[in-house]
């Protein structure tokens, strides 16, 4: 009976001793955190992978006077050099651009106008700083800056997942 008993208690002990308690749940700003993480994961192994690219973009242009159709043709060599082409009317070549990491070429055909420079005008036209790759990544719709995710936040919809961040020269990024 002494042998039962002690058995009986060495098992209890052994159970007893396997289970442990329930972990606390940190912060909800580290759940966050960690959520953040996995999305931002995920949208960055979405990207494609390529060395060219071609395209094209039909955009409409609406000012108080005019209202135009422009088609857009584009070829990017992956972080080597990006070429657009301006059609008005899908016939008529009206602009050339192309950007390398260390220049941007610009040809307007109409008033026969052309530019070559470093990424301070663009920079300057826009109001804030742009690389090369900041333009590449825009054209590809891509985040323009590398997500900091201690100044990011997301929302989550049933339709999207909406990640916002930003910058310390007032810059916010949106992504969707």
């Amino acid at each position: 009976m002494r042998n039962t008993f002690l058995l009986q208690l060495c098992v209890i002990i052994v159970l007893l001793q396997s289970c442990k308690g329930t972990k606390n749940i940190s912060e909800e700003s580290d759940m966050k955190k960690e959520t953040l993480k996995v999305i931002i994961e995920q949208y960055k192994s979405s990207r494609p992978e390529f060395e060219t690219l071609r395209g094209r973009i039909r955009e409409y242009f609406e000012t108080q006077d005019i209202q135009q159709n422009i088609n857009v043709s584009y070829r990017i060599e992956k972080e080597e050099t990006v070429w657009l082409s301006a059609k008005f009317a899908g016939v008529f070549e009206v602009a050339k651009v192309m950007m390398t990491p260390e220049n941007i070429q610009f040809y307007e055909r109409i008033d026969n106008n052309y530019f070559v420079g470093d990424f301070k005008l663009v920079s300057n036209f826009l109001g804030f700083d742009l690389s090369y790759d900041e333009i590449e990544h825009l054209l590809l719709a891509d985040n323009i800056k590398f997500i900091d995710i201690s100044k990011t936040d997301y929302t989550m919809t049933d339709e999207s997942i909406l990640i916002t961040s930003s910058f310390e020269d007032g810059l916010v990024q949106t992504v969707t």
